[in-house]
This record gives C-alpha cells, sequence and structure tokens, in this order.
C-alpha cells in the first residue's frame, strides 16, 4: 500500500511534466489533491514502509533493501514537493529518534525512550503556547522571513489567530471542555477545525480530556518499550506527537490515517521477544523472523 501510494503521486507528478513547483504539480488537480493531505498520506506511507521493512526484514527474498531505498527516495521526493512541513518534520523527528535509539543503545537504557516521548510531548505544548505570541515580535519576524526564504510559505499560516482565539475560550472552560460535538465554529468565528489535537482535544474535553489522551499514549509507549520493535515504535509516537501539534488525524480530521498509524502501533506493541518479562494479557503476534 505504502508504496502503492508513492507511485500513484509520481505519476501525477509526471503527468504535468515533472515540473519542480509543487503548485503546478497539484495546480490543475486541486479538486482532488490538496498538497497538505499529499503530504500526509505520503508520510504516513514512507513510516509504514520503513516500519513494515524492519519488521520483515529477515525476509528478503522478494524485498530488497535498495527496494526500500528506492522507495523512501521517491516517497521524500514528492513530501518535499507537497511543501507539507508538518508531515517532513514528521519524517525528520521519526528518523532523528530512531539514529538516537540506536545510537545508544536504548534497548539497554529504556529511560532514553520516556526521555524522547515527554520532551517530544513538552515541545509540541510550548509550540501550541509560544506560536500564538511570536507575531510582530523580533523572532517573529526572523522566523517568518526565514520560512519564507526556505520553504516558500510565511512561518505565520493562519494557525496563530486560530489558536489564540481558541486558548481563550478554553481559558473559560479549563476543566471539561464544551462537549464531544464543539467545533472551533460553536465557540469563535472560525471554520474547519484547530488544527491542534491538543487544543482540539482541550476545546471538548478540557485538560482532563488532554490528561486522559495522554495517559493513553503513555501505555502505548509502556507496551512499545517490551516489544521487539522499541525504537523503531517509539521513535514512530515521536512522530505522531509533534506531527499532531499542525493536524488532528489521529483522533478526528482526516483520521483515516489515524486508523493507519494505530493498527501500526498496535502490531508493533504485541510483538515480543521469547525472553521477554513484560505481562500482558494480550495475544503475541509472532513475525517472520520468530518463526524462522
Amino acid at each position: 500500500m505504502a508504496i502503492m501510494s508513492i507511485t500513484v503521486f509520481l505519476l501525477q507528478w509526471a503527468s504535468h511534466g515533472f515540473v519542480v513547483s509543487s503548485a503546478e504539480i497539484f495546480s490543475s488537480a486541486q479538486s482532488s489533491f490538496n498538497p497538505n493531505i499529499v503530504g500526509e498520506i505520503i508520510s504516513h506511507a514512507l513510516l509504514m514502509l520503513n516500519i513494515t521493512y524492519c519488521m520483515f526484514k529477515s525476509d528478503t527474498d522478494n524485498f530488497k533493501s535498495h527496494t526500500l531505498v528506492a522507495a523512501q527516495i521517491a516517497g521524500m521526493t514528492v513530501l518535499i514537493l507537497s511543501k507539507c512541513r508538518s508531515a517532513i518534520f514528521g519524517i525528520v523527528v521519526y528518523f532523528m529518534a530512531l539514529i538516537c535509539f540506536r545510537r545508544f543503545n536504548a534497548r539497554k537504557h529504556p529511560k532514553l525512550y520516556d526521555y524522547a516521548v515527554l520532551s517530544t510531548f513538552a515541545f509540541a505544548i510550548i509550540i501550541t503556547v509560544v506560536y500564538t505570541s511570536l507575531v510582530g515580535t523580533q523572532y517573529g519576524n526572523v522566523l517568518n522571513a526565514l520560512s519564507w526564504k526556505y520553504t516558500g510559505k510565511g512561518f505565520f499560516s493562519g494557525r496563530q489567530e486560530r489558536w489564540g482565539l481558541l486558548l481563550e475560550a478554553i481559558a473559560r472552560q479549563p476543566f471539561l471542555g464544551y462537549g464531544l460535538h464543539t467545533q472551533p465554529s460553536s465557540v469563535a468565528n472560525l471554520g474547519m477545525t484547530a488544527h491542534n489535537t491538543y487544543i482540539q482535544t482541550m476545546l471538548q474535553c478540557g485538560i482532563i480530556g488532554l490528561a486522559l489522551l495522554s495517559i493513553f499514549m503513555w501505555r502505548i509507549v509502556r507496551d512499545l518499550k517490551a516489544s521487539t520493535f522499541a525504537s523503531e515504535g517509539v521513535a514512530y509516537v515521536c512522530s505522531l506527537i509533534f506531527s499532531q501539534t499542525f493536524t488532528e488525524s489521529i483522533t478526528q480530521t482526516g483520521f483515516v490515517y489515524g486508523c493507519v498509524a494505530w493498527m501500526m502501533l498496535g502490531i508493533m506493541a504485541r510483538q515480543r521477544n521469547s525472553t521477554s518479562t513484560h505481562k500482558t494479557d494480550a495475544p503475541i503476534i509472532p513475525t517472520r523472523r520468530q518463526i524462522s
């Protein structure tokens, strides 16, 4: 599925003459293709591809490592051309975390997994709060100029106004929020969604709801730490935590991608080494490596 997604968008690029500008690639098909949606699809496809390969890499008869590299290069090409910054940063966070886990042998020092998840979550919350206060400041102007120079997009995408209004609304009912049915249009003159999982969760369920979501994610991390693919799984969680600062795909908008993410996390969390001492009532799914 991952290779198919990448192939489809490469064909779309080819049909427009392999132009370099992402705006030109997708401009004639805006009704069908949104560059941000393209970026999100491809980022999930790349992560699925890498994780699946790690899980079944002992069976390389039909899937050689050079095929993985080619698919990743193709996928990253489409991802960069889509200019979907949240998806690009999500991929970067995944590989940075994975490299750090392997470099410092996190399996022997599992606290590194905890530190990585907590620091990523703290960074996501800081971005959510600080981003709205940078408008008109010297730092904000510098970041905006750099963003235009290197990405072709402004640092302030409109989220700063949306998040600011919604944080003010959350402050009026901080603990339980306004209810699961609540959308930004219910509390402010805004359409669509918050474009931020943490704000959207607090808007609907308050701080208590965000705390419950955090506990749920932490329990997944606990299971991943005891799995065969701890590094890949926890790196994936770090990527999701960061990318959800700019979207709500794991809970609401674009939940089709969220379903894939939860599925991948569930599969990885239930992979166990035969020597694992982690207690669980869930069935253990053997990998091809373990069967052989």
